[in-house]
């Protein structure tokens, strides 16, 4: 019965000190009015970009030269932390996100890129005006490396919606206006 009482008064002093501490907190004039910091604008599995990610980000591209809108901003956000997660998935590190992003591309996508000389050949023959009297063999390593680059990025999309099914991304429309 001892033991009853004393729950029971136990109970009473945490509701007293409960109830203290709820009007301490409502006389206290900057508690009272919340105001929201940041917003989420879109999730990658459990991960979450924010909207402060995002103005940054389109700032970092403003003083770049590169005008981005925010929906493509977010797009590029997401796909970036995709392959940030797969890169740590991998235990690859980096000195930063740029780099652990090369990293990855180096490691899982650029090995299986290749050009054939009959491809080069034919872009040549294709742009023959651009190139006006230059020879082939003059430019051979660049149009390489230009087919090079186009097949890379093709490669990189593909890579990316392969991984987005293995993600739950979500990305809140009304959180971008």
């Amino acid at each position: 019965m001892v033991r009853v009482q004393v729950s029971y008064i136990s109970a009473l002093a945490m509701l007293f000190r409960l109830l203290l501490a709820l009007c301490f907190l409502a006389v206290q004039p900057g508690i009272t009015k919340a105001k929201i910091v940041d917003r989420v604008v879109a999730y990658v599995g459990y991960d979450a970009i924010t909207y402060v990610d995002l103005t940054e980000f389109i700032e970092k591209m403003h003083k770049k030269g590169i005008d981005i809108k925010p929906r493509e901003a977010v797009k590029t956000l997401v796909n970036r932390l995709i392959f940030i997660k797969e890169a740590r998935r991998l235990r690859l590190q980096a000195s930063n996100n740029d780099a652990l992003i090369q990293k990855y591309i180096d490691i899982k996508i650029k090995p299986f890129v290749f050009i054939k000389d009959e491809e080069v050949l034919a872009y040549y023959k294709e742009h023959i005006d651009v190139f006006k009297d230059r020879p082939f063999e003059q430019l051979r390593e660049e149009i390489t490396r230009v087919l090079f680059e186009k097949k890379l990025n093709r490669a990189i999309k593909e890579h990316l919606k392969k991984l987005k099914r293995s993600y739950d991304v979500v990305i809140i429309k009304d959180a971008l206006n």
